[in-house]
């Protein structure tokens, strides 16, 4: 939208509009109108089609339970958390912390101590394969690493296609693949490939990884953060 001018006898400011979120439903050719409600739910089934085909994308994981807050969908977190949990395995404690912490309003006293209880290391097989509603990746936890292992065999055969592995790797990384990334960087090293950017690459990859699993990392920002709000 354009700015609109206000005119005050000789001066003249540039004021922007005031804006608010609204959508609207197109119907044929019909004129616009406003929905009387906004359903959240298209955008919470294409966040979980997103993570079914690629669970390692881990800012999907956390824009679907932050989508899951929403009143209709909150029946939902559970298996948001579950799906989150699974992937990280008992990797990225501070972001599981802290994406339980902000969800516990929602959850049952049952739901907050089982994941308690995984956060500490004490992981039962069984909760697994509970049915968590929401959760796309419940009882697939020993297939996660079969897909992580189709997508690294599906990169290997984009750079026999002529795509460099350094280049490759940094898209995968873009996209949250780090796993991924790791495994065409450690192949391309060990099979003899000289290029130091690759090894720059990892270390990088390296470091990102002990810096999530610090539980002290991410802690101490965010006391900061809770004593200020």
């Amino acid at each position: 939208m354009n700015s609109v001018a206000v005119q005050n006898g000789k001066n003249s400011k540039s004021k922007s509009p005031p804006r608010a979120h609204v959508s609207f439903l197109l119907y044929g050719n019909k004129t616009l109108s406003l929905p009387g409600e906004d359903s959240a739910f298209p955008a919470w089934e294409y966040l979980s089609y997103c993570i079914i085909r690629n669970p390692a994308h881990l800012l999907t994981h956390i824009r679907r339970i932050l989508l899951c807050q929403r009143p209709e969908l909150q029946h939902y977190i559970p298996g948001a958390l579950h799906d989150l949990f699974l992937v990280l395995g008992n990797r990225g404690y501070p972001l599981r912390d802290r994406m339980l912490r902000a969800n516990e309003p929602f959850l049952s006293r049952d739901y907050i101590n089982q994941f308690r209880h995984w956060l500490s290391g004490v992981y039962r097989p069984e909760f697994d394969d509970q049915v968590c509603k929401g959760a796309v990746l419940a009882g697939r936890q020993g297939k996660l690493q079969e897909k992580v292992a189709g997508l690294v065999r599906m990169t290997r055969s984009l750079t026999s296609q002529g795509k460099s592995v350094l280049s490759e790797a940094e898209e995968r990384m873009a996209d949250g693949q780090f796993d991924i990334a790791r495994s065409l960087l450690e192949d391309a090293i060990a099979g003899g490939d000289s290029n130091a950017q690759l090894q720059t690459l990892l270390d990088e990859i390296n470091r990102r990884e002990a810096f999530w699993d610090s539980k002290q990392a991410l802690e101490t920002p965010s006391d900061r953060l809770d004593k200020r709000s």
